[in-house]
This record gives structure tokens, sequence and C-alpha cells, in this order.
């Protein structure tokens, strides 16, 4: 059987995405760990990972309901932990207290891509 330079190149492809995915779900898993070690209530996936979507370039799209994490200001939650963590893949990070959780879930928006297209990676 003959294959032809773009049954290659198209193979290549899948063969990248395929690392590049499971790279991600792997990070984002470890992380969910982490932040459930540190009191997280609830770790959720959303977007490009979440729906088998990767590239090269995806980063981590993560929620984080943390009691606690409005001792924090908001752009600054869960760094600290992301730091000690390390992630070898770039994370978009979203922390909220569970009583901002329960609002922000009103919005159509979480609703539709991170409560019905996320996927929970870790839940108390």
């Amino acid at each position: 059987m003959k294959v032809d330079a773009a049954d290659a190149w198209a193979a290549a492809v899948r063969e990248r995405q395929a690392a590049a995915d499971l790279r991600c779900w792997a990070e984002a898993t470890r992380l969910a760990a982490v932040f459930r070690d540190r009191g997280a209530e609830r770790v959720v996936l959303f977007g490009s990972v979440a729906r088998h979507q990767t590239s090269a370039t995806s980063d981590l799209d993560l929620v984080v309901v943390l009691p606690g994490a409005d001792r924090d200001p908001v752009g600054a939650r869960g760094l600290e932990v992301l730091a000690e963590a390390a992630p070898e893949v770039a994370v978009d990070l979203l922390v909220y207290t569970p009583d901002e959780w329960a609002s922000v879930c009103q919005r159509a928006w979480v609703r539709r891509e991170i409560l019905e297209r996320g996927v929970t990676l870790s839940e108390r």
C-alpha cells in the first residue's frame, strides 16, 4: 500500500495532537489533585482540552472552587499554589469561593461552557 505525502502529514498531525492531549490531561489531573489537597471543593477543566481539541499550544482552563479564596485579590487567587506546582502547560485559572461559584453559575456562558461542556476533575 502506497502512502502519499498528504496521508503521512495527516498521520503526523494526529500523532502530535494525541501527544498534546495526553500531556494536557495528565497535567490537569495532577493540578486538580494539588488543589484538592489544598482544600478545593471542586476543580473543573473546560475549553479546548476538555473538548479534546488540543493543539501544541493549548493551555489548561481551570475553575477551582476554594473556600477562603476571598482572602486574596481576585487576580492573585491560586497563583501561589500554581507557582509551587510548577505546571508544564500554561494555565488560565479562575478561583471562586463556594458562594461566588453559586452566583457565577447563574450566567448562561458558565452553564454552557463550564458546567455542560467542562469536565469535573475533582469534587468533594
